[in-house]
């Protein structure tokens, strides 16, 4: 469950999406989430950090929970690595915003 409302998302072409991997999966915020938010139409750029699985099943999970929406090229950083990650998260994002 999430506290308090979401933004208004209907003003916004780009969610990026964030989140811990949970055991190879979305954590429950991102599924409550999911059910609350209308990104139909969107483009989604996802990203995540993990422990070793990558992914694991959360991008297949997270088209089908939106399969309305256009999803970008994703990025996956090792939690441990984050700190050392800054040129590719740079470089990624410049990727999403350049399409």
């Amino acid at each position: 469950m999430l506290a308090g409302t979401l933004p208004d998302l209907s003003k916004y072409d780009l969610i990026f999406l964030g989140h811990p991997i949970w055991w190879g999966k979305l954590p429950p915020a991102v599924n409550s989430f999911l059910s609350a938010a209308n990104l139909s139409g969107k483009e989604v750029a996802h990203f995540c950090t993990h422990a070793g699985s990558g992914f694991g099943t959360s991008d297949r999970e997270l088209r089908a929970r939106a399969p309305n929406a256009q999803f970008l090229e994703s990025l996956s950083v090792v939690g441990t690595e984050v700190d050392r990650a800054k040129v590719q998260i740079e470089n990624w994002v410049r990727r999403v915003l350049n399409r």
